[in-house]
């Protein structure tokens, strides 16, 4: 992995990129391309569980993100695919004593999201 000088130059770099091209970086746009950049960034350093946790939310924010912006229906099964297969990473992530299979960790996170159906509708 790079080391923290290399790491905070691409920050920097990225920070003034977004900056540059949306006039700032607030806004849906300009908030999530730095977001989807930084997350990204997170995956260099990303050692401990804590980060993969951090890595986790920053996807979910992002899922959340692009409904924000595109509020279609035909996008509707990529947004369920994408948050199934963040659940599903937050099912492995959240049982380091157990080492959970793939398939498993899909089963749990689409009954996790089958049970908040109601919810979500509601």
């Amino acid at each position: 992995p790079p080391g923290t000088v290399l790491r905070t130059a691409i920050a920097a770099a990225l920070l003034l990129a977004v900056a540059f091209q949306f006039s700032g970086v607030s806004g849906l746009a300009g908030g999530t391309a730095l977001l989807a950049g930084m997350g990204g960034l997170k995956l260099l350093e990303a050692r401990a569980r804590r980060d993969h946790f951090v890595v986790i939310g920053v996807s979910l924010f992002l899922v959340v993100a692009a409904c924000l912006d595109r509020q279609e229906l035909p996008r509707l099964p990529l947004y369920v695919a994408a948050t199934w297969l963040v659940c599903t990473a937050l099912a492995i992530v959240g049982t380091p004593q157990v080492q959970l299979p793939t398939r498993a960790a899909m089963s749990i996170a689409g009954r996790a999201l089958a049970l908040s159906l109601p919810v979500a509708i509601a």
